[in-house]
């Protein structure tokens, strides 16, 4: 049985869980790596707690998934011990490989939601794809237990991080769509192309798109593969990186949740059937930068957003995941 170097890691919404007595992949006669959830919850919904904990040894893909937990959201105990599609993992990670040599995939990381659902995902330093989503059953748990966490489920934060059902779902909702970068000017009114013989037009060289989506992937592989209609979930962040005078600079997209889910949704009751052209509006002189969504040969084009920072080296492209805010834009130049 062929082996691969990975680690389970948990990833939750936050103050899903309030209690994990079990989480387990296993891959046969119930031998597996037990991972545990740290004290440090991450903020966005697939991430992971540490980027450290791979190890060398290497193990045979899971066949099962074994989880038991207490939630605030709900405050239910649920329970999962079922098998995964391991031929499919296999065969997603050959691809990955092939795609990306020097970029394996390091994790399956499992995420617990509210209401029982679980996700699977697999996660290497550059990407980040859905593998398969799974649902829980409701078990019984201590009545004692069960109070003391009822007055924990009081607290008013964590009540504020309680999402419905319908909720959940449109956020691992998937959508057929692209980005396409456009070198524009704004008039003041609209935005307007080039003309071919404007003394202010520059040619810019846009290198590539990459994304932080809501449903827990994201795809920064430095490829122009963003730039095709693929379907995934809804974007959360949006970097577009491209050169001009022989400068790097990067734009960086902080997209509500909110109004994305509303936009694609919106959208998709409309025009079923029609992939979505996210347009990213690159005015470089004005320094201004926005994101519409629109189709081919569709008007209006739907305004999304403007929230930002433009970097113009690459070492300042950390400092961005400071400013991750919902709503406001910041400048760098």
């Amino acid at each position: 049985m062929e082996t691969y170097s990975y680690r389970g890691i948990i990833s939750t919404f936050k103050n899903v869980v309030s209690s994990l007595k079990e989480a387990k992949l296993c891959y046969g006669n119930e031998e597996g790596q037990e991972f545990r959830i740290i004290d440090n919850i991450p903020k966005d919904w697939g991430d992971i707690y540490s980027m450290n904990v791979i190890t060398k040894e290497t193990f045979p893909l899971p066949q099962k998934v074994k989880l038991r937990w207490i939630t605030l959201t709900d405050l239910k105990c649920y329970e999962l011990n079922t098998k995964i599609d391991t031929a499919k993992m296999e065969e997603m990670w050959t691809e990955q490989k092939k795609l990306y040599p020097k970029q394996p995939f390091k994790y399956v990381v499992v995420g617990i939601a509210p209401y029982g659902e679980v996700t699977l995902w697999l996660r290497s330093n550059v990407n980040a794809v859905l593998f398969q989503r799974l649902k829980a059953n409701e078990v019984d748990f201590d009545e004692i237990e069960k109070s003391v966490y009822s007055e924990m489920r009081s607290d008013d934060e964590i009540m504020q991080a309680i999402l419905s059902k319908e909720q959940i779902e449109s956020v691992m909702n998937q959508y057929n769509y692209r980005y396409v970068p456009l070198e524009e000017y704004f008039d003041g009114k609209q935005w307007r192309l080039y003309a071919s013989d404007d003394a202010n037009y520059e040619d810019i060289d846009i290198e590539c798109v990459e994304d932080k989506r809501v449903d827990g992937t994201f795809d920064f592989t430095d490829s122009d593969s963003l730039m095709k209609y693929h379907t995934t979930g809804m974007p959360k962040r949006i970097t577009v990186r491209w050169s001009e005078n022989n400068v790097n600079y990067f734009a960086h997209f902080w997209l509500s949740t909110h109004y994305v889910t509303w936009f694609f949704e919106s959208f998709h009751k409309l025009f079923p059937d029609t992939p979505v052209d996210l347009l990213i509006r690159l005015d470089t002189r004005a320094n201004r930068y926005e994101v519409a969504m629109t189709a081919e040969d569709l008007m209006p084009r739907a305004f999304i957003g403007t929230q930002y920072i433009v970097f113009k080296d690459f070492e300042e492209i950390a400092r961005s995941e400071y400013f991750d805010k919902e709503d406001g834009e910041w400048r760098w130049f």
